[in-house]
């Protein structure tokens, strides 16, 4: 036999924490208002497990009470209808009761946790625990820090638990298989109790309801209900014909229903009918369709075919491209090793210097054309013109006709290539102006001769990038000038490197080590 020892209770109505000793026959004594309905409703949402169907709050009272297990956990001292406010907004609350075995002294205890919150219209069932051989204690799952004293959370709690007993069961989903756990686990010897009789007779216990009949009170609390029950009887003879007025309409329904099976087997045959004709036809374009895919079948495989010869063409030409790029790789190295390559990169270093040079004498081109022309703006004006010496006419009008020259040449320096001695003779006539006869004379003298050195610079460039151009060797700036004089004297001119080939690569080098400045020779005619 077991007997209570404690009850603990964590957030339980006006109480935060508090174990509560029980020795022997304990009473609970205090004015109305004092919390004893609450202590006994807390001893009795433990014993049912929370369950709803059990739980009859304030039992002894005259009727049923409005106050539920969620208002106890908030603390609600009054009616939420009427105005009252929770103590707690939000809370986790935990009920245990623990028992002791009064022959082996072996402690148990069973309890619930249970969340509430104020917005919630019931509590959440967290945990119905059943911890065997562990007396239950707040001060186990207190703590302390620098804000004061506080109660571990439930997830903690129940690690706790299970740490001081670790047989720890909990029924989380089921209060009747809880309450028949617990009194499994308390009944060491015999046969365990009927759970829902336990459960019965502990409700009529704690209703304290006054003894005035024995046979009254046998009747109500101690036997089963009696099984005979008048209006149980008259309400199943009313579903029982209620039952036959369902049968007949049903049996009237089915006799439409049976008529309207017989129109939709009809239409059903009809439909089968249609669908099979359909089938047919169907079939017979599926056979169409079946030729037409074994003609396209072989029009693919002809084109395959095709397909195939395509790309063994394509591996053709690809195999070509493959060889003439190892060609060209070839012809470039052959182009390395020749030196034709540094000697055109040479001759394009040459080439930008005179084109630099070019533009520095076409800047004093520009000067000398600018002083050309204000002479002729001199010889434009009628009264300079009057009053202007004889000795300085024809200079006027050499630098009138110096203008017009060019007047008709896109730029000055074309004019002067085209027609170079006549603007000599002109511009010596302009000379002779008085002051403006040493200046003039002065860029005469070193203008010209600049540009035929570099005219005929620049013509041996173009003839060297031509020859490279055509395959041959490119020639010195010295020879190249030499062959363009005799060309102008209608001598012609052969260079002994265009008609002399060396077999053997190999030897090049060689042949051109021996020759020197001899491979530019020049040969002419004997005459």
């Amino acid at each position: 036999m077991h007997e209570l020892i404690r009850i603990s209770l964590q957030n339980w109505y006006l109480i935060d924490a508090i174990d509560i000793d029980v020795v022997g026959a304990t009473a609970l004594i205090g004015p109305t208002g004092a919390g004893k309905t609450s202590i006994q409703d807390a001893i009795q949402t433990a014993i049912t497990g929370n369950n709803s169907r059990r739980v009859n709050l304030n039992a002894s009272a005259s009727g049923r009470s409005e106050r539920s297990v969620r208002d106890y956990c908030l603390g609600y001292t009054a009616d939420p209808d009427e105005g009252g406010t929770p103590l707690r907004d939000s809370c986790e609350s935990v009920i245990a009761l623990t028992f002791r075995d009064e022959e082996t002294g072996e402690p148990i205890s069973i309890g619930v946790a249970l969340s509430a919150r104020r917005e919630d219209s019931r509590e959440e069932t967290l945990s119905r625990f059943i911890a065997p051989g562990y007396a239950y204690s707040v001060r186990d799952f207190a703590r302390q820090d620098d804000q004061g004293r506080y109660l571990l959370p439930w997830a903690e709690a129940v690690r706790e638990l299970r740490r001081l007993s670790p047989a720890l069961d909990e029924h989380r989903h089921s209060a009747e298989r809880f309450t028949a756990e617990y009194l499994a686990k308390m009944r060491r010897q015999g046969q365990q109790p009927n759970t829902r009789h336990f459960l019965r007779t502990f409700a009529n216990a704690i209703a304290f309801r006054p003894i005035f009949d024995p046979t009254e009170f046998v009747r109500k609390y101690i036997l089963e209900p009696d099984p005979l029950n008048v209006d149980r009887i008259r309400s199943s003879i009313a579903t029982w014909r209620g039952i036959v007025a369902t049968i007949e309409e049903l049996e009237a329904k089915l006799r439409r229903l049976t008529r309207i099976e017989g129109q939709f087997r009809n239409w059903g045959r009809n439909l089968v009918q249609t669908v099979n004709d359909r089938w047919t036809a169907a079939a017979a374009e599926t056979r169409r369709l079946a030729m037409e895919v074994v003609e396209a079948g072989m029009a693919v495989a002809g084109l395959r075919e095709e397909l195939a010869a395509q790309e063994a063409k394509r591996a053709e030409l690809l195999a070509d491209i493959k060889e003439i790029e190892t060609e060209l790789e070839q012809l470039n190295i052959r182009l390395q090793t020749t030196g034709v390559a540094d000697k055109i990169r040479q001759y394009d270093s040459e080439l930008k210097l005179a084109n630099a040079e070019l533009k520095a004498l076409e800047g004093r081109i520009d000067r000398l054309v600018r002083a050309w022309r204000d002479a002729a703006q001199l010889a434009a004006v009628p009264v300079l013109r009057q009053y202007t010496p004889a000795s300085f006419q024809a200079g006027l009008e050499a630098a009138t006709s110096i203008a017009g020259i060019l007047a008709g040449a896109a730029k000055p320096a074309a004019a002067l290539k085209a027609d170079a001695q006549r603007l000599e003779e002109l511009h010596a006539r302009v000379a002779s102006l008085g002051g403006l006869d040493e200046r003039f004379e002065a860029q005469r003298d070193a203008i010209l001769p600049e540009i035929k050195a570099l005219q005929a610079d620049i013509e041996a460039l173009e003839q060297n990038l031509a020859r490279i151009g055509e395959g041959a060797a490119p020639l010195g700036r010295e020879t190249t000038r030499l062959i363009a004089e005799l060309e102008r004297r209608g001598i012609p001119v052969t260079p002994l490197c265009d008609v002399v080939e060396i077999a053997d690569e190999s030897w090049q080098y060689a042949v051109e080590a021996l020759l020197g400045r001899g491979r530019e020779a020049l040969i002419v005619p004997p005459d």
